[in-house]
């Protein structure tokens, strides 16, 4: 059977990210570039809400990002409830500045029967920026999208 996440993230590829229940991914305007069981592509564009005192993308905002895409990742198996952070690490490796375009690659690792474990990348051009990982586990809210 179809995956019904999948095939309505593939209809929307190249568009804004808007109207989810994520108001964080609604703040975040990112742009769908692909979408699979169990990874997720999407573009972002740093705007001057995104940026330190120094001129370069927040580390908040990086990570926020990450897991907001780690999210969205785990949302693409299909699963029956919402999935929660239980932890999140990230390594900052390099800055984007404002008006960057950065492309945010998460994958599942491994989906486990309590905890799944997430990874993600942040590019700015070819060069990774920051990486990040995650364990989630699933809440009691069902997830009203799954099928």
């Amino acid at each position: 059977m179809a995956n019904p996440i999948v095939q309505f993230l593939n209809s929307q590829i190249g568009n804004t990210i808007e109207n989810t229940p994520s108001e964080v991914s609604n703040w975040l305007k990112g742009k769908l570039i692909s979408a699979e069981e169990g990874k997720i592509k999407i573009s972002f564009t740093i705007r001057k809400e995104m940026m330190n005192p120094a001129g370069v993308l927040h580390g908040g905002m990086a990570s926020l990002i990450a897991d907001d895409m780690m999210g969205m990742c785990l949302f693409t198996l299909n699963k029956e409830h919402f999935y929660t952070s239980i932890n999140l690490t990230m390594d900052f490796l390099k800055p984007a500045f404002l008006g960057d375009e950065i492309v945010a690659e998460a994958e599942v690792i491994k989906d486990g029967k309590k905890i799944t474990h997430c990874v993600c990348k942040l590019m700015r051009d070819t060069t990774v920026i920051a990486y990040s990982t995650s364990n989630l586990m699933a809440t009691s809210k069902p997830n009203g999208f799954s099928q």
